[in-house]
């Protein structure tokens, strides 16, 4: 189990019959060396290149709900609203650094 930015992660790196000690010891000591250089082992797994941040997520979700409000008027509200008061705080940090906070 590693702990990234106060979060735990667990890594199976697969049944004791197919990986050879060797080689889960070695893919361990990987994970740990790319946790203590700041790195995610889940999008790296994943193949993520880049992370958005929260304004550019925001943005490609408001294009998808655009269409689902009742008017022009209601996206507009919503993103002078995350504008204002949002956008201004977590705006430039990436999704990654997301948190429900305290």
């Amino acid at each position: 189990m590693l702990i990234v930015r106060a979060c735990s992660r667990r890594d199976r790196l697969g049944a004791a019959t197919l990986v050879p000690l060797a080689n889960a010891r070695g893919q361990a000591l990987a994970n740990r060396m790319l946790a203590r250089s700041g790195g995610n082992l889940l999008f790296e797994k994943q193949g993520v290149q880049g992370v958005p941040t929260f304004a550019e997520a925001a943005q490609c979700m408001l294009e998808r709900k655009r269409d689902g409000w009742r008017s022009r008027w209601h996206a507009q509200n919503w993103w002078r609203s995350m504008e204002r008061y949002v956008f201004t705080r977590v705006g430039n940090r990436p999704v990654s650094e997301a948190d429900r906070g305290a």
